[in-house]
């Protein structure tokens, strides 16, 4: 993937994560042959249902999310994005700021067949 399609990938990532459209941030991802790790340090997930059902929460316990990237990295096959997002946890009301990394594979048709992310995150 070149550094373009890494952006693009990126933006639409963010934009839909930004307006909490679970449906568009899913299509952004590769229903067959998925490995998704929501922790660099876990097991990955290898299955799209679940992957939806982890976004799925996003519009009941999160809101006014802004986000950030920037590619560091690309490849032919991968590419590694430095990340910023602000967000409020509902209901607590708790404000946090994430920076993270991820570290991205796409498939032929432009979709992430390869997801990995490194996050900190810091309360307000």
């Amino acid at each position: 993937m070149n550094k373009e399609e890494a952006i693009l990938w990126s933006d639409k990532f963010g934009e839909a994560w930004k307006q909490q459209d679970v449906d568009l941030v899913m299509s952004l991802f590769a229903k067959e042959d998925i490995v998704y790790y929501e922790n660099a340090l876990g097991e990955p997930i290898n299955n799209w249902d679940i992957v939806d059902k982890l976004w799925r929460v996003v519009p009941t316990n999160q809101k006014d999310i802004s986000y950030w990237s920037e590619v560091l990295v690309s490849s032919d096959e991968s590419a590694i994005i430095h990340w910023k997002v602000s967000r409020m946890l509902v209901p607590s009301g708790e404000k946090q700021e994430i920076d993270g990394i991820f570290h991205i594979k796409l498939n032929e048709h432009g979709l992430c067949k390869y997801f990995n992310q490194w996050r900190k995150v810091k309360s307000m």
